[in-house]
Formats: structure tokens, C-alpha cells, sequence
């Protein structure tokens, strides 16, 4: 009796730590990186200094960055550990927003990359991007 008291709790124990080793916070990958450049279609060359910003709403919204003196930029990718990986990819935007003076535009990296393999990929390289080619878009419609 002592001994099939003892086999039980070993079992229980192996199978208690086997689950907690085995229950690991999967990170489900959202969005890419994503890189690119700004570059005036007019001079040819970079574009320092515009905001880049993402949607307001969309659940992968990040701080306003900078391009560098390269016009060089890169947008952090987001992942998720939660176990609605549905529920949060449906508020996931590859829409960012970009500000070069008083100069709205928008950008959509999926449209834009021009590679194969978007969802394989680490970082999207968006390469050289055209301020003057992107869409324009009114002031007072981005959610203050």
C-alpha cells in the first residue's frame, strides 16, 4: 500500500514538472521588422528627420521615430504571447504613417515590399522609399 502511495505521488510530481517545462509563453510573431530609407524624388537624396508613426488603434502602435541623416528608419516588429494570436492579429496594421514638414503620407510595408516571403522573414527591407510616391493623406483624419 505504501509503495503504490509512493509510485502515485512520483507520477504526479514527473507528470507536474513535465507540464510546467512544457507550458512555455509561445511568442506568436504579428508583425516584421521592417527597414527602408526616405529619399526626396526631387533631389535624389535622403530625407533626415520625418516622423514616422503607426495607426492609433492598431494594437501594434509604437512612439513616433526619426529617420537618421540616411533617411534611414526602422520600425521594431511586435509579437504576442497571448493565446488569442486570432483576436490580436486582427487589429495588426503594416500601415505607418510618415510626417515631413507639415506633409502627411502613408505607407503600407505590405504593399511596398517587393521581396518574396513577407511572413518568413526576420525584418522586411523596404529599400529606398519615395516620399513624393507615397499617398497623401489629410491632417484631420489621423486620430489625434
Amino acid at each position: 500500500m505504501v509503495n503504490k502511495n509512493k509510485r502515485k505521488i512520483k507520477y504526479l510530481v514527473y507528470s507536474l514538472i513535465f507540464t510546467l517545462l512544457n507550458c512555455k509563453n509561445k511568442k506568436n510573431i504579428l508583425v516584421r521588422n521592417v527597414k527602408g530609407m526616405i529619399y526626396s524624388k526631387i533631389t535624389n537624396k535622403p530625407i533626415q528627420n520625418v516622423k514616422i508613426f503607426g495607426y492609433k488603434y492598431a494594437i501594434n502602435n509604437f512612439d513616433t521615430i526619426n529617420s537618421r541623416k540616411d533617411g534611414g528608419f526602422v520600425i521594431l516588429g511586435w509579437s504576442s504571447t497571448s493565446s488569442d494570436f486570432r483576436r490580436d492579429s486582427r487589429d495588426v496594421s503594416s500601415i505607418f504613417l510618415l510626417k515631413n514638414k507639415n506633409e502627411f503620407k502613408f505607407a503600407d510595408s505590405k504593399k511596398i515590399y517587393k521581396g518574396e516571403n513577407y511572413y518568413k522573414k526576420d525584418t522586411i527591407d523596404l529599400g529606398i522609399i519615395y516620399f513624393e510616391n507615397l499617398k497623401s493623406i489629410d491632417k484631420d483624419s489621423i486620430p489625434k
